[in-house]
């Protein structure tokens, strides 16, 4: 990275001191990163057929294609090959309904998650599903909050493990982009610019804050 300054006076401090702030109050980070990730969010949940799991929606259950199925059962031969095996069929659970609930010890947790499985008549299915249903219950109203608000019944669709995997491999690989795109692609906008201007590289700050407004000053036009 070359730190080379436009000028032999050393107007960097003001430049960033008034160029910066107004270049992020105009991107509005906060306000869009959120929306946007929402409206991701959303769309992964409900492409994977989590979206009663992963929001707060309450989707019936999707029939999917065979074309569908015969994806995820690749993706979910491959997910297993590299992350052992699990079990992932298709069942009733009772889940967090929030991050904020109150979990188990990890060593209470360990080896059996925060999901409990349920039969269709919304019982858990093994003994130890049912201690851990009682341990979770007694958990909550020690923190004088209500179970039946803080967990909520959900369908779990066949390689619901291997979906979760996919949602978290996704979410890296949309943040990665993002990374890239208002870091490090205007970097290179910025150098192209400045270096037809000046004939020679200068300090990257100067390349990005560049692009920046650039771009959004052909966004107005």
């Amino acid at each position: 990275m070359s730190s080379k300054s436009i000028s032999t006076v050393p107007f960097d401090l003001l430049f960033f001191s008034i160029a910066i702030g107004p270049t992020l109050n105009s991107l509005r980070i906060s306000s869009r990163g959120r929306r946007w990730m929402r409206l991701w969010w959303d769309y992964t949940a409900d492409t994977f057929n989590l979206t009663n799991m992963l929001t707060d929606k309450n989707r019936s259950r999707l029939t999917e294609s065979t074309a569908v199925l015969r994806a995820w059962r690749v993706v979910d031969f491959i997910a297993q090959l590299v992350l052992g095996r699990y079990d992932n069929n298709e069942t009733w659970a009772r889940v967090p309904a929030a991050d904020s609930v109150v979990l188990l010890k990890p060593e209470i947790r360990k080896g059996r998650g925060v999901f409990v499985r349920l039969d269709q008549f919304g019982q858990p299915i093994t003994p130890e599903g049912k201690l851990l249903l009682l341990q979770q219950n007694q958990a909550a109203v020690a923190a004088n909050r209500n179970p039946k608000v803080d967990y909520k019944i959900v369908w779990l669709p066949k390689y619901w493990r291997t979906r979760v995997h996919a949602v978290v491999y996704s979410a890296l690989v949309v943040c990665g982009s993002l990374v890239a795109m208002t870091v490090f692609a205007p970097l290179v906008v910025g150098r192209l610019l400045l270096d037809r201007a000046f004939g020679e590289p200068v300090h990257d700050g100067y390349n990005w804050v560049c692009a920046k407004y650039t771009r959004k000053d052909i966004a107005n036009q």
